[in-house]
């Protein structure tokens, strides 16, 4: 039972451990410039995020502990493995549908959807969520497209306009 309670601390200690390791690995990429950006821009970011990650793990972690422990409720923890499977769905569904449908289509999709499996039922707003994939998506394709001259499959759009 005591390592279920440090679970969350062990779980943060050990992602900022891998980050470490992974930062300690970035300075070995081999540099090439294609584009505005070099090969070890995204490790960086990843990077970045994944400290970022696992620095709140931690904080989250030691704070539940200064109030005395995690309650973790059974109801609780199959409502977030039913989100955890259907999260794992979805992504499958998402890179096996974006060859044909093409990032324009299935990625506002995607966003959607998982959006609506994140959110409590009581706090859904399909036309807010709605909007914000269809942005995001856009954004997403603007800068892959023009901010670092990289292709997104088309799918579907490239057979109707092509």
């Amino acid at each position: 039972m005591r390592f279920r309670r440090y679970m969350d601390l062990y779980i943060g200690l050990f992602f900022l451990l891998f980050t470490v390791v992974y930062i300690a690995q970035i300075p070995a990429i081999r540099m090439t410039r294609v584009s505005r950006i070099d090969s070890a821009m995204y490790p960086k970011m990843i990077a970045a995020l994944l400290l970022c990650l696992s620095l709140a793990q931690i904080y989250v972690a030691l704070k539940q502990l200064k109030l005395g422990g995690q309650a973790v409720r059974e109801e609780q923890t199959k409502r977030e493995y039913k989100g955890a499977a259907r999260t794992l769905f979805l992504a499958v569904a998402y890179v096996v549908m974006m060859e044909d449908l093409g990032f324009l289509i299935s990625s506002p999709i995607y966003i959607f959807l998982q959006i609506l499996i994140m959110c409590p039922l009581e706090k859904v707003r399909y036309v807010q969520f709605g909007i914000i994939a269809i942005v995001a998506s856009g954004i997403i394709y603007v800068i892959f497209r023009h901010g670092l001259n990289l292709m997104l499959p088309l799918g579907l759009l490239e057979r109707l306009y092509y």
